[in-house]
């Protein structure tokens, strides 16, 4: 009977999320991630408060699952890894050792600072903020007058990030849960899913890119592209009776296939922005409505770590690690400040380790993580246009400043 039930919820949801988009609701939700999560916070807290029933944590893990699939396929067609340097530098830098680096500040003052909280899961936790799958305010950047290659390497670290950060996550996630899966086998652990999946989805992206290559250049893109999100599709249905992983089976799908098909950076953008229109609203309603009511759950401890990550933890690395990179300062304080703020992906990583048995202490790391992006979306948003514009003034002042100083020079 659940499972039928199940299905029907599946299909209404399917149809009502279709009918939104049909109507550009969705697209308008999508532009104001505060108000969504803030709305979908309040219900959640309401319907726990009335015990009214809610759904398995199977079922809510697979959901998240399908999302964050739907954000890995958008953003893994973002960038050729082969390439990625050389488009961006910056954002080569950030997605390969800023993320690392937040996690291996975060884990242990999380481990330090909230108690109750193991080391493995504190770790698991850090993975979870880690993650910045889009960006938050991606009208503030697109909208600022800063260079495009600073608004191009904002996106492409996005993008870098959630196509490497993820299965990092995943890997990270399958360790913590060996010592119980051990006993059934290598062969159907989790650890064993990921490196078949990379096998599986890259084989299959390599395959689809060579024999599409010339596609299109003599087609459409959106067929193209309405036959790779087939093949992702069937991929992920199928990937459990492979022994893989969904997820990194479609992260794998996309990575090869983009370092063997071209594409232009505008049909990039669009897809990656339709799929964004379709999932990041719906993310932060289901991530709402499970865990938000947790948010009351926050004692002064955790908002000071939360406080802590989303600010110096998360720029402090970022700006360390542009130290070498050759574009002005005030440019610097604008990648460090809107990049790698916990976000979408983060959300639905949560609800995806609601099922999981990785994390022996579940209630405080989901506690932390509600408060994480609720606190991160609002101070982002709110931030957003006044930064934007100084980081902006700032970089036009020290450039005036340097062109006086050649010319009296």
């Amino acid at each position: 009977m659940d499972l039928w039930l199940y299905i029907f919820a599946m299909g209404g949801a399917v149809v009502a999320i279709a009918l939104l988009a049909r109507l550009g609701i969705l697209e308008r939700l999508n532009q104001r991630p505060a108000i969504v999560l803030s709305f979908a916070i309040f219900t959640g807290i309401l319907w726990t408060r009335t015990n009214l029933p809610t759904g398995s944590s199977q079922f809510i893990s697979a959901m998240a699952d399908l999302g964050l699939a739907g954000l890995v396929f958008g953003a893994g067609l973002q960038f050729r890894i082969s390439r990625l340097r050389a488009l961006s530098p910056v954002a080569f830098t950030l997605s390969f050792f800023a993320s690392p680096l937040f996690l291996l500040m975060t884990a242990p003052s999380a481990f330090v600072l909230v108690q109750g909280l193991t080391f493995s899961s504190a770790i698991l936790l850090g993975t979870a903020l880690m993650l910045n799958g889009s960006v938050l305010e991606r009208r503030a950047v697109t909208n600022s007058a800063s260079p495009d290659s600073i608004k191009k390497a904002i996106s492409l670290e996005s993008a870098a990030a959630m196509s490497l950060g993820l299965p990092l996550a995943l890997l990270i996630e399958a360790v913590a849960m060996m010592p119980m899966e051990i006993e059934n086998g290598l062969l159907f652990s989790h650890a064993f899913a990921l490196p078949a999946a990379i096998a599986i989805g890259g084989a299959t992206g390599l395959l689809v890119g060579r024999l599409r290559h010339k596609k299109l250049a003599k087609s459409a893109p959106q067929q193209v592209m309405w036959e790779l999100a087939t093949i992702a599709g069937l991929l992920f249905v199928f990937a459990p009776l492979l022994h893989a992983s969904p997820i990194v089976i479609v992260a794998s799908l996309t990575l090869f296939w983009s370092e063997e098909a071209k594409l232009s950076e505008a049909v990039r953008r669009n897809i990656r922005r339709q799929i964004e229109m379709l999932v990041v609203p719906v993310a932060y309603v289901l991530f709402g409505l499970v865990l938000g009511a947790r948010l009351l759950d926050a004692n002064a401890l955790v908002l000071i770590f939360v406080i802590a990550s989303i600010t110096i933890l998360r720029v402090f690395p970022r700006f360390v690690l542009l130290q070498r990179s050759e574009i002005p300062k005030d440019h610097k304080a604008f990648v460090a400040w809107f990049g790698g703020a916990p976000g979408v992906a983060t959300a639905l990583f949560l609800l995806h380790l609601i099922s999981s048995t990785a994390i022996v202490d579940q209630e405080p790391v989901l506690v932390i993580g509600v408060t994480s992006v609720f606190v991160s979306v609002l101070a982002i948003r709110i931030s957003a246009k006044p930064l934007a514009n100084h980081f902006a003034r700032q970089a036009r002042i020290s450039m005036k400043r340097r062109w006086y100083q050649r010319r009296s020079a």
